[in-house]
C-alpha cells in the first residue's frame, strides 16, 4: 500500500472506533453483561479472573476513568481487519469474541502496549518498526482524536505483576 492507502485504512478504523464508542454501559462487561475476557487487564491470575468487579479494580489501579464504559471491538490488530485487495479499503472486521464495554482509556492504551496489534507475532515484544507499523499509525491518530491513555502506567503495572509471578 502507498501512504494514502495506509492512512485511509487508519482513518476508517478510527471512524469505526468512534462509531462503536457511542454505545455506553455502566459496567465493564461483555456484550451480554457478563465477564469480558481481557487478559491484558488481568495478567497474573491463572486462570484469569474476568469479572466486571476485578477488571474495574484493575482499571482504576491503572488510573483509568471508570465513570462510564464504551463499546469496543478490543482487538483491531491487522489480522482482524479485512481489506479489499483491489481497492485497498477496509471492508470488514472479524473476531468479535472479546468485544464489550471498557474504559475509553483502554482503546488507545491497547494500541500502545499490545504486540497483538503487530503484523507478525513471531518476535513477540519486538520493536522492529515494520512489525509495529499498524499500531504506530493508529495510536497517534487516537491521541489526535482526544483518546486518553495509561500506557506508562500499564507498562509499570504489567512489570510489577510479572515480577510477583516470578518470585
Amino acid at each position: 500500500m502507498d501512504e494514502d492507502e495506509k492512512q485511509q485504512c487508519v482513518s476508517r478504523i478510527i471512524s469505526i472506533i468512534k462509531e462503536l464508542s457511542v454505545w455506553k454501559n455502566d459496567a465493564i462487561a461483555g456484550v451480554d453483561g457478563a465477564q469480558l475476557p481481557k487478559s491484558w487487564l488481568d495478567v497474573v491470575r491463572n486462570p484469569h479472573e474476568f469479572t466486571p468487579v476485578t477488571l474495574r479494580k484493575n482499571c482504576i489501579d491503572l488510573g483509568m476513568d471508570c465513570s462510564t464504559f464504551v463499546f469496543c471491538h478490543s482487538d483491531l490488530g491487522p489480522y482482524n481487519i479485512i481489506v479489499n485487495p483491489e481497492q485497498k479499503k477496509v471492508v470488514g472486521i472479524i473476531d468479535w469474541e472479546i468485544a464489550g464495554y471498557i474504559p475509553l482509556d483502554w482503546i488507545r492504551t491497547k494500541f500502545g502496549v499490545s504486540w497483538a496489534m503487530d503484523f507478525v507475532w513471531n518476535g513477540v515484544g519486538s520493536e522492529d518498526p515494520l512489525l509495529r507499523e499498524w499500531r504506530d499509525r493508529v495510536e497517534p491518530q487516537l491521541e489526535r482524536e482526544g483518546y486518553p491513555d495509561v500506557i506508562k502506567a500499564w507498562k509499570n503495572w504489567f512489570n510489577k505483576r510479572i515480577a510477583l509471578v516470578g518470585s
